[in-house]
């Protein structure tokens, strides 16, 4: 049985570092700095006049045809909230009733917790 008072990770110390695995990972470390590096594809990327031609043509196909292809207003119901009315099938009203929120006035009902002050109303 053990004592109380001994150490219970006594035994669980830091593991031995291999021999001569400092000497392996620098030499590692040397031969790699001493290689040119490979170029990624962003340096490719970056470099490559084909590409930065499709990316030029890109642009302009879409400014182009941002200018030139007619936006048209969206009629929208009054009281428009969100995408899901047109939707819907409801035919009552009823779903955009609870969607629809009110906009913000000063003539809204304030809800005041137990221990605050009412808003004293001032004119300007």
């Amino acid at each position: 049985m053990r004592n109380i008072d001994e150490d219970p990770f006594a035994g669980l110390g830091a593991p031995l570092v291999p021999p001569g695995i400092k000497e392996l990972a620098v030499n590692a470390g040397r031969r790699a700095m001493a290689r040119s590096p490979q170029p990624d594809i962003w340096y490719w990327l970056w470099t490559s006049r084909t590409v930065r031609l499709a990316w030029v043509v890109g642009v302009a196909v879409l400014m182009a045809s941002h200018l030139v292809i007619p936006v048209e207003p969206v009629a929208r119901p009054e009281g428009f909230a969100m995408p899901i009315l047109f939707a819907s099938a409801d035919e009552s009203g009823e779903l955009a009733e609870i969607i629809d929120l009110p906009r913000i006035t000063d003539d809204l009902p304030t809800f005041a917790g137990p221990g605050d002050q009412p808003r004293e109303e001032t004119q300007s």
